[in-house]
């Protein structure tokens, strides 16, 4: 399945499952298993370890990590061990060609080092923790915990340039000349503090009644900026904060130079608006009764999330990639279930039998295995939401008509050991018996 001009959706299991944009290319990692979708193709590999994130080399090629000093490079088909240096662990180098090192040998003296592409150290701070917050004026700003924001021109002199009044932070960033310090007060309200650089003041403090989370996807638009703060989306005017859209969840957007398109975090619908947000131009609404947009983030001129179920954490998912539409809502394509699902009584209760089609490519057979179980046991765990939860005996079948190789049999074993390991403790009301699979093989 290719990626369309509009998007496209790909099934994935909801529980261990991230999607990783890349190169130009949408990766998908689940567990072990990391699986690329580009030029009409779908891969998938196995690693050693579970994947942390993908990235992109400093030679170009793509990077994995999985955990601690274990790194990849894909190479075409070949994938390969590395041995990481300083781009690799970092991530690419968040500030510019520099990276922050973090020693902690000694908990009464830690030191944050920032270090070039080289690995020289180019400066150090005393503390018990350094984040980034951008570039002003030549300066690097950092959040120090316990002391405030902190600047330096990484000469190894350090200035204080304000403490901020909110005791909970979450993140920090640089919009224009301002800084704006996100976080919550004591009764969990979301705060916002912003401190003006050229005339060093403080100059404005605001609070919103929903759950804070992060701030992400900043877009600056006639000099405006919006963004996402936790599942809100907000309006900065280089004075005032705005809630935009008030109660309405917000899974993902993006701006440009005709009006802001908003993925709904309450319903499976994009919408188009002006740039102030008072009037629909467009809306494109998915078939997907139940589901809805979440954890959408900008890459590479593409908007990459999720299309989930509304009420429940895990089962069937989709990975959804959209080219951004400069002048209205993209469209969305959406993978096809390429097996059918039928019940078989067992006693008073039923096993969930599963049946694949002919001709399936494994990467795409193995993706939807684990993405149909999760979903046979999500949809199944709780008899208050689903009725028929009280008569599913525990056990999900999946048939596989194609000839398989011994290596791709291990991989859907394993794949699905993994998956139900997740459900561990999980009982069928109408047996009592834990949560299980089997897979039954062609001859």
């Amino acid at each position: 399945m290719s990626v369309m001009q509009g998007g496209v959706g790909y099934m994935v299991s909801g529980f261990g499952s991230m999607e990783y944009p890349c190169d130009g290319k949408m990766f998908i990692g689940a567990f072990d298993f990391l699986w690329e979708f580009g030029d009409g193709l779908e891969k998938v590999w196995r690693l050693g370890e579970d994947i942390t994130y993908v990235y992109q080399r400093k030679n170009g090629r793509v990077g994995i990590n999985c955990g601690s000093e274990i790194f990849y490079e894909l190479d075409g088909d070949h994938l390969g061990l590395v041995q990481p240096n300083s781009w690799d662990k970092f991530r690419n180098g968040r500030y510019g060609e520099y990276f922050l090192e973090y020693d902690s040998t000694d908990s009464s003296r830690i030191v944050n080092r920032v270090v070039d592409a080289d690995g020289s150290q180019v400066a150090d701070y005393i503390g018990s923790g350094l984040s980034y917050i951008g570039m002003w004026a030549g300066y690097f700003v950092f959040e120090a915990s316990g002391v405030g924001v902190v600047a330096s021109k990484l000469n190894g002199v350090w200035d204080t340039l304000f403490v901020p009044t909110i005791t909970r932070i979450k993140c920090s960033h640089i919009l224009g000349s301002n800084i704006l310090v996100f976080g919550s007060n004591a009764n969990r309200q979301a705060c916002c503090e912003i401190f003006d650089l050229v005339s060093q003041k403080l100059v404005g403090f605001f609070t919103f009644d929903h759950y804070p989370g992060y701030v992400s996807e900043i877009y600056v638009y006639d000099f405006d900026w919006y963004f996402c703060w936790g599942d809100r989306l907000f309006r900065f005017d280089n004075k005032i904060v705005e809630q935009m859209l008030p109660g309405c969840s917000v899974g993902g957007y993006y701006v440009t130079a005709a009006g802001i398109c908003v993925l709904s975090g309450d319903e499976a619908v994009m919408r188009f608006y002006d740039h102030k947000l008072k009037h629909i131009k467009d809306e494109v609404a998915v078939p997907l009764p139940g589901y809805v947009f979440s954890s959408f983030s900008s890459e590479g001129g593409k908007l990459v999330g999720y299309l989930r179920t509304a009420n429940r954490a895990a089962g069937l998912f989709y990975a959804v990639a959209l080219q951004v539409c400069s002048d209205g809502c993209p469209s969305l394509e959406l993978e096809q279930a390429l097996y059918q699902i039928e019940k078989h009584p067992r006693g008073q209760a039923f096993d969930l039998i599963v049946r694949f089609s002919e001709g399936v490519a494994f990467p795409t057979l193995l993706r939807q295995t684990l993405a149909v179980l999760d979903d046979s046991y999500s949809l199944h765990r709780n008899p208050e939401s689903n009725p028929e939860a009280a008569l599913f005996s525990g056990r999900v079948e999946l048939y596989f008509i194609d000839p398989l190789t011994e290596e791709q049999k291990n991989l859907l074993q394993h794949g699905c050991q993994r998956l139900c390991a997740l459900y561990l403790g999980r009982e069928a009301p109408a047996t009592g018996e834990s949560f299980s699979f089997r897979l039954v093989f062609a001859e």
